[in-house]
């Protein structure tokens, strides 16, 4: 999947992961009308989708009818793109609980 570290998308494919507990982690690769590829994740209180711009990665987390714009800390990338069902679950997850911490001490302050 990558050679070089550069990541070959024709063979990154849609992915969704059900837990025992019935949680649902997705990942779905888009094709838009230009031809370019993107990628949705989603997991069971959330969905997001990387952005890529001259400053670098960030994601767009919905969270409760907001849109929250999250930095990633750590390279997290490679693993959304990972197809095993255990590390892509952890950074759907990592991503998700990051960006909501991030909107609640923004909201209410760091407690």
């Amino acid at each position: 999947m990558e050679k070089n570290g550069i990541i070959d998308f024709e063979k990154v494919f849609s992915l969704e992961i059900t837990t025992s507990k019935g949680q649902v982690f997705s990942r779905k690769r888009i094709e838009n009308e230009n031809g370019e590829v993107a990628f949705e994740f989603s997991c069971y209180q959330g969905i997001f989708h990387p952005v890529y711009d001259p400053s670098g990665l960030y994601f767009m987390v919905g969270y409760k009818g907001n849109i929250i714009k999250y930095v990633p800390e750590d390279d997290i990338f490679g693993d959304l793109m990972s197809n095993d069902a255990d590390v892509l679950k952890k950074a759907i997850n990592y991503v998700y609980q990051h960006a909501k911490h991030d909107f609640n001490k923004e909201k209410y302050g760091d407690k």
